[in-house]
This record gives C-alpha cells, sequence and structure tokens, in this order.
C-alpha cells in the first residue's frame, strides 16, 4: 500500500520537476532578452551621446563666423552648422527618452521575478524526489526480502507433515 502511494507522489514530482524545468528555461530566455535589450539600449544612448556632441561640435561654428545669424541659412559653408544646431534638440529628447525604463524591460523584469521563485522550488522537488525514491527503494527491497521469506516458510510448510510425523515417532 505505502509503495503504490510513493509511486503517485514520485509520478506527481516529475509533473512538477517539468514544469520548473520548463520555467528554468524560459528564465533563461527571458534573462537573455533582458541582457540583450539592455545592450543595445545601452548601445543607442552612446549613439545618441556622440550625436550630440559631434552636432553641438558642429554648431559652435555658427558664432565663430562674421557676419550675422540672419545670413547663416543662406551661406552653403554654414549649412551643416545650422542643420547640426536644429537636429540637438531631437537629439536630446532622443537622449532623454532612452534614460526612461522601457516597458518591455519592465516586463521582462516582472516575468523574472515571477520564474526565480519556481525555479528554485526545483532544489527542494529534487531533494524530496530523492528520498521518495530511496524510500520505494527501501521498501521494494523490504518486499522482496518478505517474499523471499515467505516462499521459504511455504518449503517449509511442505515438509511439516514430515517433521510432524517424525517427531511423534
Amino acid at each position: 500500500k505505502e509503495l503504490g502511494v510513493l509511486e503517485d507522489a514520485l509520478a506527481g514530482f516529475q509533473e512538477k520537476e517539468h514544469a520548473c524545468r520548463e520555467a528554468e528555461r524560459k528564465l533563461f530566455m527571458l534573462r537573455k532578452s533582458l541582457d540583450e535589450l539592455r545592450i543595445t539600449k545601452k548601445h543607442s544612448e552612446d549613439i545618441s551621446a556622440r550625436d550630440l556632441r559631434l552636432a553641438k561640435e558642429a554648431s559652435e561654428l555658427l558664432g565663430k563666423v562674421p557676419c550675422g545669424s540672419e545670413y547663416h541659412r543662406m551661406c552653403p559653408l554654414l549649412i551643416s552648422a545650422v542643420k547640426a544646431q536644429e537636429s540637438i534638440p531631437a537629439i536630446m529628447a532622443r537622449l532623454q527618452a532612452s534614460g526612461e525604463t522601457p516597458s518591455r524591460e519592465n516586463e521582462l523584469q516582472r516575468e523574472i521575478g515571477f520564474l526565480e521563485p519556481r525555479v528554485l522550488e526545483l532544489t527542494e522537488l529534487q531533494r524530496r524526489m530523492k528520498e521518495a525514491v530511496s524510500k520505494r527503494q527501501s521498501i521494494s527491497r523490504e518486499l522482496a526480502e518478505a517474499e523471499a521469506q515467505g516462499r521459504k516458510a511455504g518449503e517449509l510448510a511442505t515438509h511439516l507433515p514430515e517433521v510432524i510425523f517424525a517427531e511423534s515417532i
């Protein structure tokens, strides 16, 4: 009877272990996605910072030329400096937006936070499963020994009439 209960418990453990392994795999993929997202974000921030620095350097030329600012748009030598100056607000907005935590990053962190405890259950589950397997093996050995003793007792019981007869003489 106890062996049947253990078999059922082991089947339940195996299902839970499968679910934990699946959670472990998903957790790995989520962490990888989060790392990739952060790397991409960092790269984008670095590029935007570089673009801002270059735009500011190019727009400094506008303050160094002696002609008035009304001629900047018409001068072919200053066109790139004017475009650089006009691009600064957009680059700064891009930098500011990249500094905010995007919803995808928050979503990944939430999912990771949900899965981590489930994966930690795996260690405890494996320990309990080893105990159950050990107990099952012990019960199986005891059962085999009891069956062997039962067979031997059955063999001896077949000789019982002869022993009784011999003792009566």
